[in-house]
């Protein structure tokens, strides 16, 4: 079911009578600073660093008597999930329209109705638990609220939520109070409910007002940082199969290794705020690079999709790829770095 809310022509309407409200104008953004190291890099890698691409305008939607059920799905008083290419990216539109929801169905008949009174909000999405889709898709909703007169301190969360979306929650919004369900038993009435729209465009193209507000959350500092980002446990999507290695290599050049899953949201916004050089496995960790200031130079190993260009072209800063000894995008299954690429690399960030 499509989401089709009317639209007001002021926040104040929108509140007062629901509908949906746009703050932020639509515009064309200007290609992303060239490769500063890319070498059997093609399209579609680089097209983000040779062509503009448009952004989408932001706001919020007001719902009165606003269904929640499942995980965090806004959907119809009679529980059917909302599509919307404002509210939700692509990919779960894409599995929405395709009956491939990738949580249960249940009637509403068959749980029980929790009435959430006054003003709430919902920032999140069914694939916010993984945490670049968190940086990506739902951080900037949380940081557009935070700019509003009067922003909500109730926030929606069903229960098994990842601990990073309340802490961000909490580190936004010090005295911001949550509305738990349990999805397999509960669902939630919001008497009314805000939720922004997209920052990006299903192509993450951001939109450039997203900057300040970025660096209000991770104001400038000294930019002096070399950082090489680990993770304690490898991803299911893509690894390296020679990290130690690499890790090593990184050392040699006088990188500091960072586990920014074992540190809290104020201390990374700090890290990152401070680092001139910025290197990992390509992935979320990755994309923490929103944080970093314009000019920083961003080194990924191995090359997903076009979203850390994206990143780049948002906040003004130089990216390079390293592929596997295969020369391609690895997806699904590991790959191996050559240590002799990995130092090219490494001299390259730092000389750029």
């Amino acid at each position: 079911m499509q989401f089709a809310p009317k639209h007001r022509t002021s926040l104040e309407e929108a509140l007062q009578t629901g509908g949906v409200w746009t703050d932020w104008l639509p515009g064309e953004a200007a290609p992303a600073a060239p490769l500063f190291w890319g070498a059997r890099i093609a399209s579609p890698a680089l097209d983000p660093h040779i062509e503009g691409a448009p952004f989408p305008a932001m706001g919020l939607a007001c719902i009165f008597d606003a269904t929640v059920l499942d995980q965090a799905f806004i959907a119809s008083s009679l529980g059917e999930p909302y599509q919307s290419d404002t509210q939700l990216p692509r990919y779960i539109n894409y599995w929405l329209e395709r009956g491939m929801r990738p949580t249960q169905r249940r009637s509403l008949t068959d749980l029980t109705a929790v009435h959430v009174p006054g003003l709430s909000a919902l920032v999140h999405h069914c694939h916010a638990d993984i945490y670049g889709h968190w940086l990506l898709e739902s951080m900037p909703k949380l940081l557009y609220l935070s700019m509003l007169p009067n922003p909500p301190k109730q926030f929606i969360l069903q229960a098994g939520t990842r601990p990073h979306i309340q802490n961000w929650i909490k580190h936004v919004f010090p005295e911001a109070e949550f509305v738990s369900y349990d999805p397999e038993t509960e669902y939630l009435r919001c008497e009314k409910l805000l939720s922004p729209t997209m920052a990006c465009s299903a192509a993450y193209v951001f939109n450039p007002r997203l900057n300040p507000l970025l660096d209000r959350i991770a104001p400038s500092r000294r930019v002096d940082r070399l950082l090489y980002l680990d993770r304690a446990w490898p991803s299911s999507f893509h690894w390296m199969l020679n990290p130690d290695d690499v890790r090593k290599v990184a050392q040699s050049f006088g990188f500091e290794v960072y586990f920014p899953a074992n540190h809290a949201v104020v201390d990374q916004l700090e890290t990152f705020a401070s680092a001139r050089v910025l290197a990992a496995d390509f992935g979320s960790a990755l994309h923490n690079a929103l944080f970093c200031s314009p000019g920083t130079r961003v080194l990924a190993f191995n090359w997903v999709n076009t979203n850390q260009s994206r990143i780049a072209q948002l906040r003004g800063q130089k990216v390079g790829f390293q592929l596997g000894t295969t020369g391609e995008r690895v997806i699904n299954e590991g790959y191996r770095v050559d240590l002799d690429d990995a130092k090219r690399a490494f001299e390259a960030a730092l000389s750029a």
